[in-house]
């Protein structure tokens, strides 16, 4: 298994609400992925499967970086 880490960054609207959150995408080692659609598919996977979309955004939409 592959350890990877899930960075978490509010986007705000221009009233400083929290709209959304993006989540970010790092595998160990500050080592990137060459393909961007498996790299899409580990954050879906990690944050779905390990994580939990409700522990890292509530009720709050979320963008894949």
């Amino acid at each position: 298994m592959q350890e990877v880490f899930i960075g978490r960054q509010a986007v705000l609207d221009r009233n400083k609400d929290v709209t959304s959150y993006e989540l970010l995408f790092r595998s160990a080692g500050n080592k990137f992925l060459d393909n961007e659609d498996t790299m899409t598919a580990q954050v879906l996977v990690g944050a779905l499967m390990d994580v939990g979309l409700d522990r890292l955004a509530g009720n709050k939409r979320v963008n894949i970086n």
